[in-house]
């Protein structure tokens, strides 16, 4: 909740920068030490992060070849119509594209938890 409502105020300002983004992004941390929740590292949490190091590898890769994807596209538009063209492309690319990148991690996150199974399996 802090976090949420530092992000709320700092978007409000005419003027964003990078301190006030920064202490915005570390207020999360005000809510674990109203909640008085602290971290316990042991064996057991060894033993998930390297499980979960899989899994993060296969959605890094996943997200890398599509970033590399959109970038290739990119370059191409840009040698073939410069920069205005290429930043009229990105607009379009983004308004029409976008959806289609959302629903990319959405559908990433469905299949998160099958995933987990399956390691676990």
């Amino acid at each position: 909740m802090g976090q949420t409502l530092a992000f709320v105020i700092v978007l409000l300002t005419t003027h964003i920068t990078a301190a006030e983004s920064l202490i915005a992004w570390g207020a999360g941390a005000l809510g674990a030490v109203q909640l008085s929740v602290k971290p316990h590292f042991g064996r057991v949490t060894l033993q998930s992060a390297r499980e979960m190091v899989r899994v993060g590898a296969w959605f890094t890769g996943a997200n890398v070849i599509f970033s590399a994807g959109l970038f290739g596209v990119a370059a191409i538009v840009a040698a073939e119509v410069g920069s205005r063209g290429l930043g009229l492309f990105r607009m379009v690319q983004g308004n029409m594209f976008g959806p289609v990148q959302l629903m990319m991690v959405a559908a990433e996150m469905v299949f998160f938890p099958h995933l987990v199974r399956r390691i676990r399996a």
